[in-house]
């Protein structure tokens, strides 16, 4: 119930309810295990009390010594609080307890990935590949490591042509192939991949995204804006409506903000991108807080911002930061393929920062 909350559903009805549900079970027996781990995820994913979770976690453990989900939450918490080392240390040995556990290898592929460890990553999502063979998702995760680390779109491409038609949990093949199109800049092959989804939304960024945000992306990057901001206009009442769902959501913000700023909405885009950030602050959270920091900068840069967007990306290149194949990923591949930083691409402050590595 708690991961419903943190990736589909962050209101105050449904964290009541997880809550509500935990107490409960912990009032029929104050030692039952699995209550603890209940209460812990709550403390952890929806107030983000990271003391308080770990304290909850630490009586679940007790109760239940053989469950290994219990040592990579507490490993994810200390990750969030920038204590990569005791993270690493934490799913280790988590994994030496339940060598086949997918879920735990797949916590410490993202932990390199996050540090931009490439080769380490790159061999940890092929422990990942080997445990779960059957997922068209961690056979992507694994090809995105080739492009963050090197630019090369290759492995990626090989990838998704070896992954069958009707094999798309969710939409994220389809995501995959678009952004694999607009990376390359085929804009026909990637507004086509989404016309012929039958999906309407799908699930992207911890929000339900309508598909004509994503053929807006694809109109304005070849620079059809009539187009653009007929299909933006059509995505925007499902984004405004997300925030005002959960309007403490940092998330939700700045896929807003970014949305605001496809539009040449200006004003709207940066206040809705330094809200995300002040909702989450790399301070609070080490491991979402970048990513959040990314929003903003982008917002920046498709504002026109450039003197406003350089530092954060200086900082985030030489920083811990989480990746991610939808939107907003912070690395050099990142920085010289993506079609979001064109307009400042001929600054010579963004190509320096390019030429130094």
């Amino acid at each position: 119930m708690a991961r419903i909350y943190r990736w589909f559903d962050p209101t105050d009805e449904r964290k009541a309810l997880i809550k509500r549900s935990a107490e409960k079970a912990l009032q029929l027996s104050r030692d039952l295990g699995e209550g603890h781990l209940a209460l812990g995820l709550y403390y952890y994913w929806t107030e983000g009390n990271y003391e308080k979770a770990l304290e909850e976690f630490r009586i679940a453990a007790a109760a239940l010594p053989n469950d290994s989900d219990i040592g990579y939450f507490r490993a994810a918490i200390r990750r969030r609080q920038g204590k990569i080392d005791e993270t690493l240390e934490l799913l280790k040995k988590t994994q030496a307890v339940d060598p086949g556990n997918v879920h735990v290898v797949l916590e410490i592929a993202f932990t390199y990935a996050f540090l931009h460890d490439w080769p380490q990553a790159a061999r940890t999502y092929d422990r990942v590949v080997a445990l779960a063979p059957d997922s068209a998702n961690y056979k992507i995760n694994r090809a995105y490591i080739d492009f963050y680390s090197s630019g090369d779109t290759a492995k990626l491409r090989s990838t998704l042509a070896g992954i069958a038609p009707g094999d798309d949990p969710a939409g994220l093949v389809t995501r995959a192939r678009w952004d694999l199109a607009m990376l390359e800049r085929d804009y026909a092959a990637a507004d086509q991949a989404m016309i012929s989804c039958p999906l309407d939304v799908f699930q992207s960024n911890g929000l339900p995204t309508p598909k004509s945000f994503f053929r807006g992306c694809v109109a304005l990057a070849r620079g059809d804006q009539p187009a653009a901001q007929a299909l933006f206009a059509a995505s925007l009442p499902e984004f405004e409506k997300a925030v005002q769902e959960a309007p403490n959501n940092a998330l939700r913000h700045g896929n807003l903000g970014l949305l605001y700023s496809f539009m040449g909405r200006k004003d709207e885009a940066i206040r809705e991108g330094r809200r995300a950030v002040e909702l989450l602050p790399e301070s609070k959270d080490a491991l979402d807080g970048p990513w959040i920091a990314g929003f903003l900068a982008m917002i920046y840069a498709r504002v026109g911002d450039v003197d406003s967007a350089l530092p954060l990306l200086v900082r985030l290149l030489l920083s811990p930061g989480p990746v991610d194949n939808t939107n907003v990923c912070i690395t050099y591949s990142d920085l010289r393929k993506r079609w979001q930083w064109d307009l400042i691409r001929d600054d010579p402050r963004f190509q320096k920062l390019l030429a130094d590595r």
